[in-house]
């Protein structure tokens, strides 16, 4: 009997290359990919073998998130369209799940969309270990040049200073409340008689700011495995209704206290608030940006010393 040979092809399956990763916006990694299945008897002799390919796997859900534009906006149609494109994020339900890049998304929405505001920006320190009382001042707020604007309408009731980044050798304008208001003075921002009765220089001031300065704290903790966050429900703060969210630290020298309450307004999606403790469980400081009002059209008349309206000439 004629003995037939069988040759055999070794088939080999080529797979697609690893899909492109997605942004640090959360996606989900793409998972091993699946074993092709080897025929358990090989094809008759009288047909050829056959290359076989998987089927196709459709790619894991990703979730994309707006990029940030690291351009200011300049006009109401950008800002406009910056608002748009961050409704896009549904912010009710990553704030219940992941706050750490809720607040880092935040900080690009408030980038692209906010280049004023005016508001009552109220305020308690504790300094040189005493709780002070609370004051409140009206703000004007601009990004850019950097400007702020307070007058006290709680406190020293009166006193008033103004800060142009960039402008009057790098100083600030003021002049306190009271009997003392008609000394006017040019005073460092940084300097130990402006920083007498504050816990930060008006360099800093801003609820965008005060957000930067939290997160870079979150972020820090986060990569030294230390952060713990909670999500606290909704609440009201200063007069909104606000996503409250506490961060909790170790202690250990490199972190400012142990914890920090943040209140964001669920509506215009700023901070409004925030309410920091020290390792005791003190109450270090309060902010709240009542009244608050974005994109007023602030010019350079509102920040400029010698306004008529102001009491700094």
């Amino acid at each position: 009997m004629r003995i037939l040979s069988i040759a055999l092809a070794v088939c080999s399956v080529c797979w697609p290359g690893v899909l492109r990763a997605a942004d640090e916006a959360g996606a989900v990694a793409p998972g091993p990919a699946p074993e092709a299945t080897v025929p358990a008897q090989p094809p008759a002799a009288t047909e050829p073998m056959k290359t076989v390919s998987p089927p196709a796997t459709p790619a894991p859900p990703t979730t994309q998130f707006p990029q940030l534009d690291p351009s200011l906006p300049k006009t109401e149609d950008e800002i406009r369209r910056a608002t748009a494109k961050w409704a896009q994020v549904d912010w009710h339900s990553l704030v219940r799940t992941d706050q750490l890049k809720f607040l880092q998304l935040l900080q690009m929405k408030c980038h692209e969309t906010v280049i004023d505001f005016t508001a009552t920006f109220h305020k308690q320190e504790r300094i040189d270990g005493k709780l002070r009382d609370e004051e409140a001042a009206n703000m004007k707020w601009r990004r850019d040049p950097f400007s702020v604007y307070m007058k006290f309408v709680m406190g020293d009731k009166g006193k008033e200073a103004v800060y142009v980044e960039g402008q009057n050798s790098g100083k600030m304008r003021a002049h306190a409340g009271g009997l003392l208001s008609w000394i006017k003075l040019w005073v460092e921002p940084d300097s130990s008689r402006a920083m007498k009765d504050n816990l930060r220089p008006i360099t800093k001031a801003g609820m965008t700011n005060m957000l930067s300065a939290a997160l870079a704290v979150y972020e820090e903790a986060a990569r030294n495995g230390d952060l713990k966050v909670e999500f606290l429900g909704t609440m009201t703060a200063a007069g909104r209704t606000c996503y409250g969210i506490k961060r909790t630290l170790p202690k250990k020298d490199i972190y400012p206290g142990k914890e920090l309450v943040l209140f964001i307004d669920c509506e215009k999606l700023v901070p409004v608030g925030a309410d920091s403790y020290d390792w005791d469980g003190q109450i270090m400081s309060k902010y709240r940006y009542a009244d608050l009002k974005l994109n007023t059209g602030l010019t350079d008349k509102d920040f400029d010393w010698k306004n008529p309206d102001y009491g700094l000439k």
